[in-house]
Formats: C-alpha cells, structure tokens, sequence
C-alpha cells in the first residue's frame, strides 16, 4: 500500500511507468499520473466492455443453433472497441505523464482590447445582418 501511495505521490511522472501501468491495469496509468476521473472513466469502460464480451460469449453457448451469427458479430465488434479503448487508454497515460509537469496558463497572453456587435440594415433583401469585430492588437 505505502507503494501505491508513493507512486501516486512522487514529483516527476515516468511516461513509460504510465504506460506500462496502463497496459497492465485499465485507468492505472492515468491514477499514477493524478487524473482519477479519466482514470476512473477508461476503467469503468474497459470494465462494461468486458462485462459485454462476457456476457455475449456465454449468450453464444446457450444458443448454439443460431444462424445469423449474430454473436459471432457482437463478440468481434466489443472486441475492437475493447482494444481501441485500451490502446487509447495507454496512448492517453504516455502522453499525460509528458505533460505532467508543464504550467498550465488559462489567461490570455494578449487581452482584447476593443469589441463590437453590430447590426446592419439590408434594405434590399430585407433583412438585418449581425456581425462582431473583434479586435486582438
């Protein structure tokens, strides 16, 4: 447990340790990096998905005599989306642990310094056009 902790806690985040965590556990990679709600999000996905192959593999043996393949289709189509989840759920833990460290600015370099709304008549048409200006410099 004191392992778990330090891991969650420690200063610099390894990008290969994310992924590798991510690989091995669904959303792992994400907690070591401190994003629990994409880490809980990736888990809680791999885990429905597999409830549904699971599910849909056991549906297949009760009915074997189906002839639409309808199971064959639905075990290949989780599968994917399975895979999908969990390559992007490793690309996503690799690329986190980068950005781990990098300042995050939500303000403006530049503020606004003039806006306009404006309304123009079309008397041709008859109509009114809306506009904005915005001005950066």
């Amino acid at each position: 447990m004191k392992f778990l902790i330090l891991l969650v806690l420690s200063g610099t985040k390894s990008p290969a340790k994310a992924a590798i965590y991510s690989f091995l556990v669904p959303g792992a990679g994400q907690f070591y990096v401190g994003d629990y709600f994409k880490g809980a999000v990736f888990a809680g996905t791999q885990g429905y998905l597999l409830y549904e192959l699971y599910r849909t593999y056991n549906n297949r043996q009760k009915w074997k005599r189906d002839t639409t393949n309808y199971y064959e289709y639905r075990i290949s189509y989780f599968s994917v989306l399975y895979v999908g989840v969990w390559a992007f759920s490793i690309a996503d833990a690799y690329v986190s642990a980068h950005l781990y460290e990098f300042e995050k600015d939500t303000t403006l370099t530049e503020p606004m310094k003039e806006k306009k709304v404006f309304l123009v008549p079309d008397l041709k048409n008859k109509s009114i056009k809306f506009g904005f200006l915005f001005k950066f410099f």
